[in-house]
């Protein structure tokens, strides 16, 4: 991705100015330069636009502890913005960065972050706001079956019946990947029908990566093309992760290895909207 790109898919999910949505990125690029490690931060500045790096790695020091409150005090500061606006603001700029940078630099980046769990919104598509769940605790379904799966349809362009096959799959084999005791907890969040692939599974977690999750998705559902199961798996995550609570997603993907969490993350995969 471009720098003029990058600041273009800024804009639009912000409705800023170009000048402002410029002004939002460097607060947001500093903050978070300043929240990472030294290395990490170098890192992170070596996928994105030349023109962004300076902003990452120019900053009065690294490793700070920001938890994501003081995070977010800091853009409004720096962008001289009240604090919904920051949090608008740091959203789109964040989201943005994820469809920049790999999969792999995105759990490094998440790694460093994964102690504070309200840092978990922080990296949702601003348009998720009006329709996602809320951040506090819920043991109740916030969206129907049909919902669930048209998301999921919209982001990955199967058909009805391959979208929910890909749902159950990838549903079962997470559990397999958690323990029963949260998986429990996640299927109390769900929409009934999706209930039962999360509940029959072992008491104890199984030890896995997130290729390896992919090939069992991929054995589950023989339709799945290959090349594009990789998409279609964080299709069903990324819905997953804007249907349940803030802290049922932290609790859930607290066992979860770094390349497992990222797929939760992904921007842009099929027909995302945003």
């Amino acid at each position: 991705m471009d720098y003029d790109t990058f600041v273009e898919r800024v804009r639009q999910k912000t409705g800023l100015d170009r000048d402002h949505a410029e002004v939002a990125i460097q607060s947001v690029l500093s903050a978070l330069g300043e929240r990472l490690s030294e290395k990490e931060a170098r890192d992170l500045a070596s996928e994105l636009p030349r023109e962004l790096k300076p902003t990452l790695e120019n900053v009065p020091g690294h490793g700070r502890p920001y938890r994501a409150g003081e995070f977010v005090r800091l853009v409004g500061d720096r962008e001289r913005v009240a604090e919904p606006a920051a949090r608008l603001h740091t959203r789109a700029v964040l989201s943005t960065m994820s469809e920049a940078v790999s999969r792999g630099e995105l759990a490094d980046i998440l790694a460093e972050t994964w102690g504070d769990p309200e840092f978990d919104e922080l990296w949702a598509e601003p348009e998720a706001a009006s329709t996602g769940p809320p951040t506090t605790a819920s043991s109740e379904a916030q969206v129907s079956y049909e919902e669930f799966l048209s998301r999921v349809q919209q982001r990955t362009g199967l058909d009805r019946e391959a979208t929910e096959t890909l749902t159950q799959a990838t549903l079962a084999t997470l559990a397999d990947r958690i323990t029963r005791g949260e998986a429990d907890d996640l299927a109390a969040q769900l929409p009934i029908e999706l209930r039962p692939w999360l509940e029959h599974t072992g008491a104890e977690a199984e030890r896995f990566s997130a290729r390896e999750f992919i090939r069992r998705v991929e054995h589950r559902v023989p339709r799945l093309d290959r090349q594009n199961a990789e998409d279609a798996v964080a299709a069903v995550l990324v819905t997953l992760r804007e249907v349940v609570s803030g802290k049922e997603l932290h609790d859930l993907t607290s066992q979860l290895p770094a390349d497992m969490r990222a797929l939760f993350y992904r921007v842009g995969v099929g027909g995302t909207r945003g």
